[in-house]
């Protein structure tokens, strides 16, 4: 997965890392792909979005990809709610893992931490198992 993604400031927050809107660094190629520099907030989120579907295609039915996606992004938020300011999903990615009753996804995000700093490309990934027919559940709780 790629790591590079761009910076920016929280949805509905209304402020802004002191880099967000700046373009100084010219976008980065991976493979070919251009991903937008740091500091270009969700206009970058959705270059890396297109990368990672690009290089992971689908494999779930779409409803299912977006159920899981949803759910892994509602959790996110509620686990880091107590420890990190200003979060935002900048990628979610929901793929069978192994089996057709396993799934994970890969959440790409950035937040403000407990040190202060506003960091992008942090990486948490959420597992699911299916328990009967579309009834997803968190693997592991």
């Amino acid at each position: 997965m790629p790591r590079r993604p761009a910076a920016a400031a929280a949805s509905g927050s209304g402020s802004q890392p002191p880099s967000a809107g700046a373009s100084a660094t010219p976008p980065s190629e991976h493979d070919g792909a251009v991903l937008a520099p740091p500091g270009e907030g969700p206009a970058g989120d959705r270059a890396l979005r297109r990368e990672l579907a690009r290089l992971s295609p689908p494999d779930l039915a779409q409803t299912v990809e977006e159920e899981l996606a949803g759910r892994a992004r509602r959790e996110l938020m509620d686990d880091t709610a107590a420890v990190y300011r200003q979060v935002r999903v900048q990628a979610a990615l929901a793929r069978r893992d192994g089996s057709d009753e396993r799934a994970v996804v890969h959440l790409v995000w950035a937040g403000r931490g407990p040190d202060g700093e506003f960091r992008e490309g942090r990486t948490t990934t959420v597992r699911y198992e299916e328990k009967g027919k579309g009834s997803w559940v968190r693997a592991g709780r």
